[in-house]
């Protein structure tokens, strides 16, 4: 089995998640999501602890809803396979959907002060650049 660990970059200046790294991270996210929520103590008699726990416990779990189609579609773009129209339409596009419905739901959680559903400058050129290179 795999293991997910970051290993050090001394051309980054520290460590850092490659593609491969984060793909192997994305694969074991539930098992990741476990062990960060399992030190949580949500029953601690400091209010501010168990506050912070549930806090950390939902946010782990609403990582999840992003996390997988952010695997398939991370394998995808890995993939050194021709992507022929058809394969773009059949597969990258609902992969793509389901990343992007994910990334709006989830965030929004995130930040309510803040409307945190705005895309980052690499999402958008995922969304509306790097398909018609596929093409």
């Amino acid at each position: 089995e795999e293991k997910a660990k970051v290993r050090f970059r001394a051309e980054h200046s520290g460590f850092e998640l490659s593609n491969s790294d984060g793909t192997i991270a994305l694969q074991h996210w539930n098992k990741i999501c476990k062990a960060t929520t399992a030190v949580c103590d949500i029953d601690s008699d400091d209010e501010d602890e168990a506050r912070m726990a549930e806090a950390i416990q939902n946010i782990m779990e609403e990582s999840k809803k992003v996390s997988r189609p952010l695997f398939w579609l991370s394998k995808f773009l890995k993939r050194q396979d021709e992507k022929t129209a058809r394969i773009v339409y059949t597969e990258f596009d609902p992969m793509m959907i389901a990343f992007s419905r994910a990334w709006r739901e989830v965030y929004k959680t995130f930040a309510e002060e803040e409307d945190s559903r705005d895309v980052f400058l690499k999402l958008h050129h995922l969304e509306y650049h790097v398909r018609k290179f596929m093409l």
